[in-house]
């Protein structure tokens, strides 16, 4: 009867442990689709800024999906130091970085870089 229980037991932990990585998954999967949105909004953003056009709506919402991949992911740490946001986090840098250097706003470039983290 010991090892009926013991089976058991590990049943219930393999159930978990699987329970856990479809939730992991799922996360992954969100993540990389924000990360997909916030790339794709920060070429739009490039894109205009290019044309003499853009507006603070896109970084706007560009941020908020920053703020919603980083709440989604905040108990997966791996996630986050996995390489697959990098994308998306870099071109909103470069469409930061391009939108102050068009608009000789380097006051905001300055405070960017005067944060120990930048808005990305």
């Amino acid at each position: 009867m010991n090892i009926m229980s013991d089976i058991e037991t590990l049943i219930d932990i393999v159930k978990d442990i699987g329970e856990g990585l479809d939730d992991k998954d799922t996360v992954r999967e969100l993540a990389i689709k924000s990360s997909r949105t916030i790339e794709r909004l920060s070429r739009q953003m490039i894109q205009e800024i290019h044309k003499g056009e853009g507006s603070r709506e896109k970084f706007n919402e560009a941020q908020q999906e920053v703020s919603k991949v980083k709440s989604i992911i905040e108990d997966y740490p791996e996630l986050y130091h996995s390489g697959f946001l990098r994308n998306g986090f870099q071109e909103l840098a470069e469409a930061h970085i391009l939108w102050a250097i068009s608009r000789d706003e380097f006051n905001y470039l300055r405070s960017l870089c005067g944060q120990h983290e930048l808005p990305v």
